[in-house]
């Protein structure tokens, strides 16, 4: 008898079920959401960083040109005495962004109050039009040091400046510019109407108000700076500003210039802080409006409202920030902001107050 046997059939690939297709589907759209979700986050993450990083680098550069520039308010050179310097800038007391005196209507370090329509204490409207209504300003005046010195001695008040440019910061002046020469024992603003690069001289603008010599005489720049907030040329927002003075020395109508200085700045409060009975340190800190006499401050407080330049995220600023005892905000939109100060002792104005 012949036994039927079953032969057994090997096992063949036959695809993928219905089921096991419908499973791999929804693991690799599980995979892919969550690659999706991870690079947006990433991107996220990125942005974020990446403004904030450049609010922060903005700000620290604002403050440090600021703390600064702030320090040397009112250094006029060795004989430290603004009284002693002669302006020739046409009327020194004028009311333009070039003077430099220490009167009831002009200061070394001025200021404007946010919502006013004039520097105190000076009453120039100088840059007031373009400013930020709900921000202050800033006004410094001081001399800045060069290495250039005198190579010979003055002959007479009416000589030609022979100096010694070894370090080459004469190639920094132009023709005009606002330049200021001085000793222990006084000073003198002028402009340099000619600058003459081969043989290293100097002409000023006007007799000078005394001899100087060689040994103890440095020439300077003059140095006026208006702070302030406007519109970034650039149309991202707001920006800190420099207004510097132009080349006319009429007396009436003098020019200045704008520069921009960096983004972000959304607004800039500032306090003045008032000495008037000679002990170190300050009587109080004052708004611009409310400062008694300009030649008694000592220090500054200045605080700065950074701004993100771009908006980005979905979360609206619906924040109040205290600015120097401003509130400003909310602005309900998708910017960033931190609060950035600095008090600032004025150096000059130290060893003012401790002599009186």
């Amino acid at each position: 008898m012949k036994l039927l046997t079953r032969k057994k059939i090997g096992t063949r690939q036959s695809g993928m079920s219905l089921i096991e297709l419908m499973i791999a589907m929804t693991l690799g759209i599980m995979m892919l959401s969550t690659a999706i979700s991870l690079l947006v986050t990433n991107k996220r993450v990125y942005t974020e960083q990446n403004e904030m990083g450049a609010l922060q680098e903005n700000a620290r550069f604002a403050i440090d040109l600021l703390v600064k520039d702030i320090r040397l308010a009112a250094f006029v050179g060795c004989s430290d005495e603004v009284t002693n310097v002669t302006n020739h800038l046409g009327n020194a007391n004028t009311v333009n962004i070039a003077n430099f005196s220490e009167t009831a209507t002009s200061a070394l370090i001025e200021g404007r109050e946010s919502n006013f329509n004039s520097w105190f204490p000076s009453a120039s409207t100088e840059s007031i039009a373009e400013m930020d209504t709900t921000s202050d300003g800033i006004t410094i005046r001081h001399f800045q040091p060069t290495d250039i010195s005198l190579l010979n001695n003055m002959a007479t008040t009416a000589d030609a400046l022979t100096i010694n440019n070894t370090n080459g910061d004469l190639d920094a002046l132009a023709n005009d510019s606002f330049v200021a020469i001085s000793d222990c024992g006084g000073a003198d603003i002028f402009q340099a109407n000619q600058i003459d690069r081969t043989n290293n001289i100097i002409t000023p603008s006007a007799n000078l108000s005394r001899i100087y010599l060689k040994d103890n005489a440095n020439i300077h720049l003059l140095r006026n700076h208006r702070y302030f907030i406007k519109n970034s040329a650039s149309g991202t927002g707001p920006a800190l500003w420099r207004a510097t003075p132009g080349t006319d020395t009429s007396g009436a109508g003098r020019t200045f210039n704008d520069e921009e200085l960096i983004e972000g700045v959304q607004n800039m409060q500032i306090l003045y802080g008032e000495n008037t009975n000679g002990a170190v340190g300050v009587d109080g800190y004052f708004t611009a409006n409310a400062v008694t006499n300009w030649a008694n401050v000592v220090s500054v407080k200045i605080s700065l409202l950074m701004r993100t330049i771009r908006q980005y995220g979905t979360t609206i600023d619906t924040n109040t920030f205290n600015v120097l005892g401003q509130n400003l905000g909310p602005f309900n939109d998708r910017h960033r902001r931190r609060i950035f100060a600095a008090t600032i002792e004025i150096r000059n104005r130290r060893d003012t107050i401790l002599r009186l």
